[in-house]
């Protein structure tokens, strides 16, 4: 399996002919019959100003290019399924994609009409609701971008499925675990091409709330394990302690020695998730002695908790919650421990960094990321 490594500059002529390099090398245009639907699916994943944006989002420029080249031969899909705050509609307008639909793509809501889908060997989830548009097309598109994740450690291929997959079961996935339900989404979606952007990724507090810096690269594979081992590498992680990669590994057989690099890899240096504030764990572990044998949340099941000084009381992670356990206190927010799924979506939400997610007594240890990484 090949993983392809190009540098690029940040320009619109620089990303394009990458496009092309990466769409010729895996034979994509011979491989597809004529008038074959194929879908792209690029990280729309929340409505950001556009500072935050850049490497939070996939870059307009490289669907572009990808319309471009697919559009006069095939029926192209740009397809999404944004958070439980985002409307995806308003997600393609707010970052320019409608203007694609002029050039041959259609543009297509994924949570707007879902099937049921059966895991063949499940993990986590024997079936899932996935966006018909996705299950039906006959050739998928993958474009994440390379960014940390506050949960997962990195966001990248096999991260970016999540958008296929319906807000229940996004929701679900946080409450049994992230790391088994990528891997059954890899089941069910296998992208014929994954195509990382990287020309801006996301560092720190990701997968909103990091800090923007040029990387200049794009990736790309037809296997979303291998791409996602190698762009971890590169932004300086270990994948065998990245919990999903591992997951996946032992799932589908991957032996990251079979990798072949086409291209120079570099050492980005990526700056990890932040951990979780001190001050966060000692109140997360107080209330925890407090209320972790008479709450409903007790007993081990995980479930957030808020600090008052470092909330904006931006109400995002209230607006995100599946549960509704998040609730305005004043100038904060609190979350009633008995409702709370402990499935960790606020986290990702919080600009702040202010919420920890605690399992029973026990607090989040010194230097673990904000969610930690507590099994459900």
């Amino acid at each position: 399996m090949t993983v392809l490594v190009r540098r690029v500059d940040d320009t619109a002529e620089a990303i394009g002919r990458a496009v092309e390099e990466i769409v010729a090398h895996f034979g994509l245009l011979e491989a597809l019959p004529a008038d074959a639907v194929v879908l792209l699916k690029p990280n729309l994943c929340s409505i950001l100003p556009p500072p935050q944006a850049r490497g939070a989002i996939t870059d307009r420029r490289i669907v572009q290019a990808l319309v471009a080249l697919l559009a006069p031969r095939f029926r192209v899909l740009v397809a999404e399924g944004s958070d439980r705050v985002t409307d995806t509609r308003e997600a393609f307008a707010h970052y320019g994609y409608t203007d694609l639909e002029s050039a041959g793509a259609r543009l297509v809501d994924l949570e707007e009409e879902t099937i049921e889908a059966p895991v063949p060997r499940p993990v986590t989830h024997s079936r899932l609701h996935i966006g018909r548009a996705a299950v039906e097309a006959d050739c998928i598109i993958n474009l994440p971008v390379m960014k940390t994740h506050n949960n997962t450690t990195v966001s990248l291929a096999l991260k970016n499925l999540t958008g296929c997959v319906d807000r229940i079961d996004k929701a679900r996935a946080h409450v049994l675990g992230l790391d088994g339900s990528f891997s059954d989404y890899y089941q069910v979606l296998r992208p014929q091409l994954n195509v990382l952007d990287a020309v801006w990724g996301m560092e720190g507090n990701g997968p909103l709330w990091g800090q923007s810096r040029f990387a200049g690269y794009l990736l790309a594979s037809d296997d979303a394990i291998a791409l996602d081992w190698t762009a971890a590498r590169m932004m300086g992680f270990d994948p065998t302690r990245i919990g999903h990669l591992t997951r996946a590994a032992e799932i589908f057989g991957f032996r990251p020695e079979a990798v072949v690099i086409d291209g120079v890899m570099a050492d980005l240096g990526f700056q990890p998730p932040p951990p979780c504030p001190p001050a966060v764990a000692r109140r997360a572990g107080l209330l925890s002695r407090l209320r972790g044998r008479f709450a409903a949340g007790g007993n081990g099941r995980p479930r957030a908790v808020i600090q008052p000084s470092r909330c904006r009381a931006c109400g995002l992670c209230q607006r995100a919650c599946p549960a509704t356990a998040i609730h305005r206190a004043g100038h904060t927010f609190e979350v009633k421990a008995g409702d709370c799924l402990g499935c960790r979506i606020c986290v990702e939400f919080c600009p702040a960094n202010a919420i920890a997610i605690v399992a029973g007594a026990t607090a989040p240890a010194a230097g673990q990321p904000a969610g930690g990484e507590v099994s459900p």
